[in-house]
């Protein structure tokens, strides 16, 4: 059996799926990766994970009587349906809601990390599908740091502690002797990031080796 190199994306980086007989059985990471994250080891069992939802589930109780089953909400299960049905109720509800409603009755938000590329991005196209709808009632800021986006102008003058553009950790290991981290620097937060990414840098702030040496740089003992 020959294992075919398939070029892929993640959250967790850049990496070759291993795919034997049309089944992903492992990955490579990307080549050029200095510090691959070991998260991506995980993709061949996420894929073919019993919990992953493989077809367009409707609630039972909405397949019955439509937007009339509302009392079922939260305690009916869910069936699945095929891709051409789930298209037609979804397209069904919208012209209803726009025709009884308007377009203010539609949320056209989307957490958005849905997919590692910029285009597939669950958001954006949310946005234009349903722009191209009539229009919709978008989201403000994000998930992540939203709150800090509206109350950090009004403190710092601007949002940049969150937005960037920030000190980076070989700057703060080679001008600090004492860094005081409220809730800690957890390592797997340098491992993913939306879109992914190539080239994984991990400073190392605990192990007192210099965070700049492949730069050819050494740091001052004081300053690990």
């Amino acid at each position: 059996m020959t294992t075919k190199l398939i070029q892929h994306h993640s959250h967790f980086g850049a990496f070759q799926a291993e795919v034997d007989d049309g089944r992903m059985v492992g990955v490579r990471p990307f080549e050029r990766d200095p510090d691959p994250s070991p998260l991506i080891e995980a993709l061949p069992e996420a894929v073919y994970s019993k919990t992953r939802v493989m077809r367009p589930m409707v609630r039972e109780g909405y397949l019955a009587r439509g937007p009339e089953s509302r009392a079922g909400r939260g305690r009916e299960r869910f069936v699945p349906v095929s891709w051409e049905r789930a298209l037609d109720l979804a397209a069904a509800e919208l012209l209803r809601v726009k025709s009884e409603h308007g377009a203010a009755a539609i949320m056209g938000g989307s957490y958005g990390w849905g997919s590692a590329g910029i285009f597939h991005e669950a958001r954006t196209q949310t946005r234009r599908f349903l722009a191209a709808f009539g229009g919709f009632v978008d989201q403000d800021a994000n998930y992540s740091f939203g709150t800090a986006l509206k109350f950090l102008p009004h403190v710092l003058g601007s949002a940049q502690a969150v937005t960037g553009p920030l000190t980076s950790w070989s700057s703060i290991a080679r001008h600090s002797r004492l860094v005081l981290l409220v809730g800690g620097a957890n390592p797997k937060n340098m491992q993913v990031a939306k879109g992914g990414c190539g080239d994984h840098t991990r400073d190392r702030l605990d192990d007192g080796a210099c965070p700049c040496r492949r730069r050819g740089h050494q740091c001052e003992p004081g300053a690990r």
